[in-house]
């Protein structure tokens, strides 16, 4: 019996134990909300509030960028202020070379420059178009250096002649082309060009192109050949024929007929030699034949007293 009821008792031991539940061994979380909200709700509220906080940190992070970034612009507002201020980039006196018949202070006008202009508000590129707007101009170099030096070479146009029409003088360059006028303050000792009519220039181009070419090419040649020295150029005079005459020094009128000019120019040396020697002082001389173009007819200067009775001096002799 005593066996029967130690069976007994362990056997309700094991039904005791058995009836209890299991205790649990984690933590279930809660599914409701502590103030009665659904479980969509609170489901809901534990998922957004880490991504509510990232955003936050974004917009902090953008905020310090832009904040560089305008820290940043500003001061580099600053500094370029400063490089356009500071008297470090004031520039000394600009060096021009190159000048013939401007002056430096006209190539520094031009330019736009001074002394103690900013040496960034001297843009080379800038500066050089300024230059080149000037009708004396026909090529400029500028070069600077940081942080006062500032260069200037020209190149001017070579005058030749002066193109005298009836609406204005212009000079003429050494290329046959009209570049400026002439506006009485600078004073040129150049030969004179007349007889070319404005009207027919402006409608053809091409013909007075070659016009001035001829009368650049004869002054040219006048001075290589030394006539200079024996009589000076003066003027030069398109003829209704397009031929051109010379009014040089000593009132002397050389008649020289249509171009070239070379070989007429030749034999006018020779000639004034020769008639000089022999003590006659020529008032005319005619090179124009064009049946007999190595016939070379001379008009001696009359005495004053005969000048009166002279027929006209510009007229070949019959």
């Amino acid at each position: 019996m005593a066996a029967d009821g130690r069976a007994l008792e362990a056997e309700g031991s094991r039904s005791v134990r058995s009836s209890i539940p299991p205790r649990p061994n984690r933590r279930v979380p809660r599914v409701g909300g502590s103030d009665g909200t659904s479980p969509h709700a609170a489901s809901r509220g534990i998922a957004d509030a880490p991504s509510t906080r990232g955003r936050w940190r974004f917009v902090l992070r953008l905020l310090a960028v832009v904040a560089m970034l305008g820290g940043a612009v500003a001061t580099g507002r600053l500094g370029v202020r400063w490089l356009h201020t500071s008297p470090t980039f004031a520039l000394d006196a600009p060096i021009v070379t190159g000048t013939r018949h401007l002056s430096e202070a006209q190539v520094l006008a031009a330019a736009g420059v001074r002394r103690g202009t900013n040496a960034f508000a001297a843009d080379p590129v800038v500066v050089r178009e300024r230059l080149l707007a000037h009708p004396w101009i026909a090529e400029a170099t500028v070069t600077r250096r940081l942080p006062r030096t500032l260069r200037i070479a020209v190149r001017e146009h070579e005058p030749a002649a002066l193109l005298v029409t009836s609406d204005a003088v212009y000079v003429v360059s050494a290329e046959g082309r009209p570049f400026s006028r002439v506006d009485g303050t600078r004073a040129l000792d150049l030969p004179v060009l007349v007889g070319l009519d404005p009207a027919r220039m402006a409608a053809d181009r091409a013909w007075a192109g070659r016009r001035l070419a001829e009368a650049v090419s004869l002054v040219t040649m006048w001075r290589t050949r030394g006539l200079e020295r024996r009589a000076p150029l003066e003027q030069l005079h398109l003829e209704a024929d397009e031929g051109w005459s010379v009014h040089a020094g000593d009132g002397l009128l050389v008649r020289l007929g249509r171009a070239p000019h070379e070989a007429d120019l030749a034999r006018l040396v020779r000639v004034l030699d020769v008639v000089r020697a022999r003590g006659i002082e020529p008032a005319v001389v005619f090179l124009d034949g064009e049946r007999r173009p190595d016939r070379v007819v001379v008009r001696r200067r009359r005495p004053v007293e005969d000048a009166a009775a002279a027929p006209e001096g510009g007229r070949r002799p019959g």
